[in-house]
């Protein structure tokens, strides 16, 4: 499965947002780009016995 890799933006100061709310939204989206790909590594783990790990399976795939 194809990993996704966290973009880098060079975002200044906008009107009606200050640079901090702005860094904290970027720490917000190279969290889910990490967790996303944690949870990507997971089910390819489980994968490999897909009857036996049904729902495990459907569970991760649904917070994706």
């Amino acid at each position: 499965m194809k990993k996704f890799e966290e973009k880098k933006f060079n975002i200044g100061e906008l009107k009606g947002i200050s640079a901090k709310n702005i860094k904290e939204h970027l720490k917000l989206y190279a969290g889910y780009v990490k967790h996303t790909n944690l949870i990507s590594e997971k089910i390819e783990e489980y994968m490999s016995d897909p009857e036996k790990n049904a729902y495990i399976i459907g569970e991760l795939q649904r917070r994706l």
